[in-house]
């Protein structure tokens, strides 16, 4: 999911070089949409925190880690803003909801791997070991 936008960007290129059809009558509702869309992904991360840290433990104990499925929804949100803006494109709106959408997924996915850069990016190795190897 880091990578998205990265992939994202020839294909923002191509789609900016074709033309598309006018907005059309019902897309400012399209727009609305969008704009929630985006910010239930942005700000839904902050309320899952809010909801259940201080039940960390409680979950742990259930065999679920808290970090991993917040840093989870985090960058998986983080995506909406940049494919919304794509979807809006896609309707005939100005490629700058594009732009907007793709400067607000980097700078969104770059707060949740700071945040969360303990658990993303650990010192240890996570792989299983081998048998036979030492």
């Amino acid at each position: 999911m880091l990578f998205l936008p990265l992939l994202h960007i020839p294909i923002a290129l191509l789609y900016g070089i074709a033309k598309f059809p006018s907005v059309t009558g019902w897309s400012t509702l399209a727009r609305v949409v969008a704009v929630l869309v985006s910010a239930y992904g942005l700000i839904g991360p902050f309320l899952f925190y809010l909801a259940l840290h201080k039940s960390t433990e409680r979950l742990r104990t259930r065999g679920i880690d808290f970090h991993a499925l917040l840093s989870l929804l985090a960058i998986a949100g983080s995506i909406f803003p940049m494919l919304c803006g794509f979807g809006l494109t896609l309707l005939g709106y100005r490629l700058a909801y594009e732009h907007a959408g793709f400067l607000l997924s980097i700078m969104a996915m770059g707060y949740w791997s700071w945040r969360q850069r303990a658990f993303l990016f650990k010192p240890e190795s996570q792989a299983l070991p081998i048998e036979g190897r030492e």
